[in-house]
């Protein structure tokens, strides 16, 4: 199949691209102009420039093509990106499930995440079915709500037929992650090495994911969500297992809520100043209090998915950083 990647030059993307092309298909990315990429060096693939929300770039991005694998998205939780990230991530799959719909795709996969979920209710992982309610337990952001908007674009544009699958990726970790997703773990400062907040995630390898992608693309039923979360693992453990990996202290002091919160509070009142996003918002802030653990039991009986241990992940992310 000839396939068109959104998001393509990023981190889960270029993995994406890697996997679709092992994998004997043809590949056409969409990019900005000005997006770098380094990370799909050495391989064979057609471009088209264009915006995401930009009618007449994706109507000659689709020309030709089989399928859609969307995984453009802008991460961000604060608020002066308000617009921007509803833009992106809203609007924009809003605009490419549309044309998809009109170039009439055979399949068509969204790449969601589980901030688009829903918080689990205490003690329990949450599925497919978990209600978003990142709202009524106070830690909506824009970047969740945005996701969750653009599911319910998807939604509707199966229901006017548009072949379309959702997958809801959890923390992504390992190679060519050159912003350092996940809160700057792997290198966190001689002092703030000492540190964990209480919380955790679900995390899970980049490699992995693109895996879950294909194989929804292949085998996923039209209209239906699946989770690509691997091992679940809390802030501690997440800082110790790395700790362990690169020979430095484990961390032993935990930072209570309401101080990352107030810290974050002053991070935004600098960052108004300095017009830079703060390390850790607000809103990021008070969702990170919480234990997003998901369950990814559908994924794997439905997709023949599998995941790595989180170590193994670890282990591969700090051989790629030590490498570049």
């Amino acid at each position: 199949m000839k396939i068109l990647v959104t998001g393509a030059t990023g981190f889960l993307g270029a993995h994406v691209v890697r996997c679709l092309l092992h994998d004997g298909h043809q590949v056409r990315i969409l990019r900005r102009k000005t997006s770098s990429t380094i990370d799909l060096d050495g391989l064979i693939f057609e471009t088209a420039i264009g915006d995401i929300c930009d009618a007449n770039a994706l109507s000659s991005a689709l020309q030709g093509v089989d399928a859609v694998i969307h995984a453009a998205a802008l991460i961000s939780y604060w608020e002066p990106e308000r617009d921007e990230v509803y833009r992106v991530n809203a609007e924009g799959t809003r605009c490419i499930a549309d044309a998809a719909l009109s170039a009439g795709v055979k399949r068509f996969v969204h790449v969601s995440t589980v901030m688009a979920v829903g918080v689990p209710v205490s003690g329990m992982r949450a599925n497919e079915t978990q209600s978003y309610n990142f709202d009524r337990v106070g830690c909506d952001t824009i970047y969740s709500r945005s996701k969750y908007l653009a599911e319910d674009h998807i939604q509707s544009a199966v229901a006017r037929g548009l072949p379309a699958v959702i997958v809801n990726p959890g923390a992504i970790i390992g190679p060519m992650d050159r912003r350092r997703i996940v809160g700057g773990l792997f290198f966190p400062g001689k002092l703030n090495q000492y540190f964990y907040i209480s919380g955790g995630m679900s995390a899970v390898d980049v490699e992995d994911v693109a895996s879950g992608i294909v194989r929804a693309l292949n085998v996923g039923r039209v209209g239906e969500r699946y989770l690509l979360t691997g091992e679940d693992v809390s802030y501690r453990e997440m800082r110790a297992v790395i700790a362990e990996e690169m020979g430095t202290p484990r961390p032993c002091i935990r930072i209570p809520s309401f101080v990352l919160k107030f810290a974050s509070v002053l991070g935004e009142v600098v960052s108004r100043i300095t017009q830079k996003r703060p390390r850790i918002p607000l809103p990021m802030a008070r969702m990170l209090a919480h234990e997003l653990y998901f369950s990814s039991h559908k994924a794997q009986s439905e997709l023949g998915w599998s995941y790595r241990p989180y170590r193994e992940s670890v282990c591969r992310a700090l051989a790629w950083h030590a490498s570049v």
